[in-house]
């Protein structure tokens, strides 16, 4: 038996999408109402009867605030970003330069990736491990979920 939490955070930005052929409606600069859910999993509860207090994950959405809402993701550098690993991240292969863009190529699944980076990096280590996965939805109907290798998530995907 396990014990799951997902804490949703909501964030307005801009992208395009480099890697979309010419006329693709990606490949125009545009917008999304995303959100972002973080789930979290633990065999047993802790002594308050949680998985962790929600107010746990507060750095995240302090994240998405500061960095991600009303943004262009094109454009966010490495500097901005506590998650940022250039060794590790798959979005920088093809970046050059002396400040690296994080998110070169901003889709969603990229997006949800670096957004587990910046969980692991910001929340306490006893609730960063407990994180399966991050959930990106660009819109109602479309999302694109990140589960880190090792990690098993029993969460339905819904």
């Amino acid at each position: 038996m396990s014990y799951v939490i997902t804490k949703a955070f909501r964030f307005e930005a801009a992208h395009h999408l480099n890697a979309m052929p010419e006329g693709h409606q990606c490949a125009q600069t545009h917008g999304h109402s995303y959100t972002a859910s973080i789930t979290l999993e633990a065999d047993s509860l802790d002594g308050r009867g949680m998985v962790t207090d929600f107010g746990e994950l507060a750095p995240v959405g302090d994240y998405i605030r500061r960095v991600l809402d009303h943004s262009y993701l094109n454009t966010i550098r490495s500097s901005e970003n506590p998650g940022y690993d250039r060794g590790r991240d798959v979005a920088l292969e093809a970046a050059q330069g002396s400040e690296e863009l994080v998110l070169t190529q901003p889709t969603s699944e990229l997006l949800a990736e670096h957004l587990f980076r910046v969980s692991q990096e910001l929340l306490p280590a006893d609730v960063a491990e407990l994180v399966t996965q991050v959930k990106v939805s660009e819109t109602a109907t479309s999302h694109a979920i990140f589960r880190p290798a090792g990690r098993v998530s029993t969460a339905q995907v819904a």
